[in-house]
């Protein structure tokens, strides 16, 4: 069987890295705006 809340829990580490990402690179990254 599938642990569910481990696949659950490495997809929110792996949303929140991305996130973490892209809002550094927004933030962070002059000729973006």
């Amino acid at each position: 069987m599938v642990c569910y809340s481990c696949v659950y829990t490495h997809s929110i580490v792996h949303v929140l890295q991305f996130a973490f990402r892209l809002t550094t690179q927004i933030c962070y990254d002059p000729s973006h705006s």
